[in-house]
């Protein structure tokens, strides 16, 4: 939990600078992860095209773009053609595509999915006792 807990603390703490703070759980097969022996990789351990690390730029750029001002503290995951939204550590919003994610697409998909669930900081009992 430690970058969870450190980008909850960024994001409540830089809030009042409208600041945002989230985390990216990415998951893709790079040339790190192909080093691994077959038996011993989670999924079907033959490459797969939908986890190209390219899958994963459209969400950093969302969440570095200022449309997604609404969304700090939380953490995201993305792999393949789904990216997700966890309320740490259980997964309660989910979007996919049938191929590779457009932008304007992914973003549309995020705000219409996400943001009921995460406008705004993500409650912490800790949080609640400092002065804003």
């Amino acid at each position: 939990m430690g970058i969870i807990g450190l980008t909850a603390s960024l994001a409540n703490g830089l809030a009042r600078y409208g600041v945002t703070a989230n985390a990216i759980a990415p998951a893709a097969e790079t040339r790190l992860t192909a080093t691994v022996p077959s038996e011993k990789r989670v999924g079907s351990g033959s490459a797969r095209p939908e986890m190209s690390p390219d899958n994963i730029a459209p969400i950093v750029a969302y969440i570095a773009g200022t449309g997604s001002d609404w969304l700090s503290g939380r953490t995201i995951g993305a792999d393949g053609h789904e990216v997700r939204l966890w309320n740490t550590p259980e997964v309660i919003a989910s979007v996919s595509s049938d191929g590779d994610w457009d932008l304007a697409d992914l973003a549309a998909k995020v705000e219409a999915e996400f943001r009921p669930e995460a406008d705004g900081l993500a409650p912490s009992i800790f949080m609640q006792q400092v002065p804003r």
